[in-house]
Parts: structure tokens; C-alpha cells; sequence
């Protein structure tokens, strides 16, 4: 059923190149389709789905489908880290999975006006955001610089200063990158895009010095580009936690989800698809 057609229903992390090479092994469609491929599970409609989702037979998540491998299409198939803990999550409720692909600038917008049930889209539990949503972690990511190969003049945010910087656009990368901005006597030129593959091409195209993102998807960008490109050596700071957005007053879908969070957990799903897809990593510290 077209998602159109429904009712109601990221500290400045910036990690060594050694860490997030560890973690290496698009563009957007609004197709909503997607596989599993999280393998053997734990017990199907495990979990109690609230009664609206369990009737429609779906749950409905936003997602920036434009982040590999967090999320991305593959013709007209989601795939993706996150693709797969949904699909997991909504098969032990007993229900579907279905992906409204939604720009991230507008995703939490759109979860609070009902357009989604939830948000799974590499999203940082951030304080700020902690006062318009509530989130269900499921992993950890800190944040790479990438550079061309070869260059050695990006060893500090000092060095950052005057230079060309791309992000996305709603992220707190961008946010965090203008804080630090800030700081420094030159203030760093952010060059925002709207996906952040947009901002990946423009680092490749040479229209600015660095690109600043999440570790998986700098990782991911880095192994399909042999010898082009890799992590300027930054200082490692820490990682942020990054969840399952969802509405303040939905408890009861919280609830739900983080019972299959720690089932997933426990029993090492979890860990097969972020191993899958190169990021195991990023789980959760406890």
C-alpha cells in the first residue's frame, strides 16, 4: 500500500582512521520496498504491537534513504543497517515494514504530524532533539572528516579553518561543525547539502576540502573508492548514541521497540546486521 495512502499513525565526534576502517566492508527513490536480510531471527510476532499498527499491518518508519549502509536504494529496494532493524523490529510485532523515504531536514516534522510511526534513519539522541521526540538506541556512531588521498594539511578542527566544508543539511554534524566554528579565528565555511551523498559527490567533484559525516557511511565511501580518498587524522572524541525516533506521547510503541532492541541484542541479531553491513563496531557501550 503506497505510503501516501495511510492514517495517522546526532559531542563532536571525529575518529581515528585506524577505528574507522575497521568499519568499511545512491541516490533516492521513493520506493518503499526493502528486504530483511538480518537472517535467522529470534521468535516472529514475539513482541505486542500497539493495536492501530497491529490492524493496519504495518509499521510505518522515515528514513533519508540517501545514508549507505545505513540506508540506501539498490534499484528500487531499500537496503541498508537500518533497513534491516526495522524489517526485524516489524516482523516480531507480526506486521510489515513499509519506509516513507523523507528529506532528514523535515523527518522529525513529519513524524509529529503522524506521517510515520517512527523514525530510523542514522538519527543522533541528541539533547535538543530529546525535547521533541523520544528515542529507542540501538547504536553508537562518532563522526569521520574525509579528505582526498594524500592530503596532509588536516590534522586538527584548527586546520579546518577557512576551508570548504560539506554536510547535510538538520544534522548535528552541521551543528556541531558551527559550534566549533566559533572557536577559531577563521571561521570554517560549512557548505551544506540536502542528502549526504550530495555532500560525498561534492568532496569527489573537488568542490570542497572535507566531507564531515557518521563513521559508517565515511567508511562505506571510502572502501568503494579505493585509493582516493581517506579519514584525515583527527583526534578521537566520543561517540553519540543514535535510536528509533518516535512521538513523546507513544509510549506504548516504545515500549515495544525497546523490548526488541534488548531481544535483539541479547540474542545477537543485532549484532549479525551491523556485522553485515560493517559496522560491528557501533554497538551500543554499555
Amino acid at each position: 500500500m503506497p505510503f501516501a495512502t495511510r492514517t495517522p499513525r546526532r559531542a563532536f565526534a571525529l575518529v581515528g582512521a585506524a577505528a574507522m576502517l575497521a568499519l568499511a566492508g545512491c541516490g533516492s527513490d521513493d520506493n518503499e520496498s526493502a528486504d530483511s536480510g538480518s537472517g535467522d531471527t529470534a521468535g516472529a510476532a514475539s513482541l505486542t504491537a500497539p493495536a492501530a499498527i497491529k490492524s493496519a499491518g504495518e509499521i510505518a518508519f522515515c528514513s533519508d534513504i540517501a545514508y549507505p549502509p545505513l540506508e540506501f536504494y539498490e534499484g528500487t529496494t531499500a537496503k541498508g543497517a537500518d533497513i534491516d532493524i526495522a524489517t526485524e523490529l516489524a516482523k516480531r510485532m507480526g506486521v510489515d515494514a513499509e519506509f516513507a523515504n523523507t528529506g532528514f531536514d523535515g523527518i522529525i516534522a513529519s513524524l509529529k504530524t503522524k506521517k510515520c510511526d517512527a523514525i530510523i534513519s542514522s538519527l543522533t539522541n541528541s539533547e535538543e532533539r530529546r525535547k521533541e521526540i523520544a528515542f529507542v538506541d540501538y547504536a553508537e556512531f562518532g563522526l569521520a572528516t574525509i579528505v582526498k588521498k594524500g592530503e596532509t594539511g588536516i590534522t586538527s578542527i584548527a586546520d579546518l579553518a577557512g576551508k570548504d566544508v560539506a554536510v547535510q543539511v538538520g544534522t548535528t554534524t552541521k551543528q556541531t561543525l558551527e559550534a566549533e566554528s566559533k572557536k577559531l579565528p577563521t571561521p570554517i565555511k560549512s557548505v551544506i547539502f540536502p542528502k549526504d551523498t550530495d555532500a560525498a559527490n561534492a568532496l569527489r567533484a573537488g568542490k570542497v576540502d572535507a566531507w564531515i559525516s557518521d563513521a559508517p557511511p565515511a567508511a562505506d565511501f571510502i572502501a568503494k573508492t579505493p585509493g582516493q580518498f581517506e579519514l584525515a587524522p583527527l583526534p578521537q572524541i566520543d561517540a553519540a548514541p543514535v535510536g528509533i525516533g518516535l512521538r513523546l506521547d507513544d509510549t506504548e510503541l516504545k515500549t515495544a521497540l525497546q523490548e526488541g532492541i534488548t531481544a535483539m541484542t541479547s540474542d545477537g541479531s543485532l549484532q549479525k546486521i551491523l556485522d553485515k553491513w560493517g559496522m560491528g563496531d557501533s554497538m551500543l557501550k554499555s
